[in-house]
């Protein structure tokens, strides 16, 4: 870990929650915009008390019951972000208002929780990786930590898988195909030992989950490659939108650009066209999860 010549992560988050508290107007457009509010039978109608719960929160008050279930609620679509015309992200507020409820259960009982809510999801993703796969293959998505080697070339990018696609893991080699086919350099980071933090963070135990985004985004950055491309989309908010910027306030600039798989792709679709040379006559069905 580098020496932090700034803030701690808990410092220069609460930066952010301070502006946030300055910035936000209580308009009540995010809660508007929420598509989990109506279905967890929240009234959306008075939305700028909503806001002012989560406010209230934020400013270690006892917020409000609405409010307290919009933390509960959330699952990071990002719909509310456009929908901000002040410059504030409602789902960094959000989330951060469900670390501050949380917190009224005490630091013990929260470490508790997030110990327990780590170990769980580590022990799963060991398990049922393991018995799909053989250790060989393992090895390709879940490669052992090593030491940065400063005469090695930087890969192109750093293909950080996050946890749960190791579950799932023909879905991570197909991705991998991919890049082979495409030729793209990379090395492949992820598993329980490259955690992002969320699991810790989802309870409310945010000095841990900062400790562990930290130590991630120092691995992330052994390999020198400018770019992290991320398959899971919680690794994307939690390291991109959470630790990244508390990262630049405490060193003063972050290693590598962080940015989507699906983004990446993108990018490469004149490359990827040719490639694509028996057809798939399927019926799919899509799940609709905006994540900006």
């Amino acid at each position: 870990m580098l020496e932090s010549g700034g803030l701690t992560f808990l410092e220069a988050v609460r930066g952010r929650v301070d502006d946030t508290l300055d910035a936000c107007t209580r308009c009540g457009k995010c809660v508007e915009a929420c598509p989990m509010l109506e279905p967890a039978g929240v009234d959306q109608t008075n939305a700028p008390a909503i806001v002012g719960g989560i406010l209230d929160l934020l400013a270690g008050g006892a917020g409000t019951a609405e409010a307290e279930r919009w933390t509960q609620v959330c699952t990071n679509s990002g719909k509310c972000i456009p929908a901000c015309d002040y410059g504030v992200n409602p789902r960094f507020m959000v989330n951060m208002a469900r670390v501050a409820a949380k917190a009224k259960q005490g630091d013990d009982t929260v470490r508790r929780a997030a110990h327990q809510y780590f170990s769980t999801m580590s022990r799963g993703t060991r398990v049922i990786s393991r018995l799909q796969l053989a250790p060989e293959v393992m090895a390709r998505l879940n490669p052992p930590l090593r030491a940065a080697d400063p005469d090695a070339p930087p890969p192109d990018i750093v293909f950080y898988t996050g946890c749960n696609v190791i579950k799932t893991p023909h879905i991570a080699l197909l991705v991998l195909e991919v890049l082979d086919a495409l030729g793209v350099s990379y090395e492949v980071m992820g598993g329980v030992a490259t955690c992002c933090g969320i699991q810790q963070f989802k309870q409310g135990d945010a000095k841990t989950a900062g400790r562990v985004a930290y130590n991630t985004i120092e691995r992330l950055s052994r390999p020198a490659a400018s770019r992290v491309i991320t398959w899971c989309p919680s690794c994307q908010i939690q390291i991109g939108e959470v630790a990244l910027p508390a990262y630049k306030e405490s060193f003063g600039s972050v290693p590598f650009d962080l940015n989507p798989i699906a983004e990446f792709f993108a990018e490469r679709l004149a490359d990827l066209r040719p490639l694509f040379i028996h057809p798939g006559n399927e019926r799919v069905a899509l799940q609709e999860r905006a994540a900006v």
